[in-house]
């Protein structure tokens, strides 16, 4: 009878991975925000829209609903 030995490691072969530079302000951009249906989310929304556009200029927010967490966005 034979034994046969399985190596189960690989050889990882990294790939770079390029990150967009980030936004020196957020003047004037638009934003979306996912409300994931869980309760008090719309308040929560409410909330981070106002700081978004008192605090940090945002021009445009966009608000999309999903019709439950348990749905994929």
């Amino acid at each position: 009878m034979t034994i046969r030995v399985l190596d189960p490691s690989c050889e990882e072969s990294i790939s770079t991975v390029v990150t967009p530079k980030r936004l020196k302000s957020l003047t004037g951009s638009s934003i979306g925000l996912l409300d994931n249906g869980k309760p008090n989310g719309r308040e929560f929304f409410d909330h981070i829209e106002q700081i978004l556009r008192s605090e940090y200029a945002v021009a445009n927010v966009l608000r999309f609903e999903k019709p439950d967490s348990s749905r994929p966005a």
